[in-house]
């Protein structure tokens, strides 16, 4: 009776340890900002520099900041829009949709960089390009939509 009790304590083991290695895995295809995780595409590779993950397949490339802000998303994208109006640059505001989340575009006129932002549990997360091309809006919404919450 007892060698059946260690016996299924070392199976119980024995699966926990499979999990958490599974965990391991899954999550080096992923960047965490906070309580977030997001998917890496297929194709790219992530490079961290300590404030925000640059991803890159090589050709196109997008930033996430890996702090969320503490303004409302409004606010943001006012204070940002400010410092580019005393830099003299045009910025227009569009708006993109992920997962039924609602995203910020502003794209700055003559000039190839462009800045995503997205409220999402009441953070605001900061997603920018300086090489926007016609895979930049595809890429940040597959990024957004690859999103999940975990607890750690």
């Amino acid at each position: 009776m007892l060698e059946i009790k260690y016996i299924a304590g070392i199976l119980i083991i024995a699966v926990l340890l499979l999990i958490g290695a599974g965990l391991i895995i899954n999550d080096k295809d992923c960047i965490k900002i906070e309580n977030t995780k997001f998917k890496i595409p297929d194709g790219y590779n992530v490079t961290d520099n300590g404030k925000v993950y640059n991803l890159t397949n090589g050709k196109d490339s997008i930033c996430i900041e890996k702090k969320v802000g503490n303004l409302d998303i409004n606010s943001t994208i006012d204070h940002y829009l400010k410092i580019k109006q005393k830099e003299n640059a045009s910025a227009k505001v569009s708006n993109l949709t992920a997962d039924n989340i609602l995203i910020y575009k502003v794209d700055i006129k003559n000039s190839t960089s462009c800045h995503y932002w997205f409220e999402d549990n009441g953070k605001v997360y900061s997603i920018f390009t300086v090489n926007k091309s016609i895979n930049t809006d595809p890429l940040v919404i597959s990024l957004i939509n690859s999103k999940s919450e975990f607890i750690f």
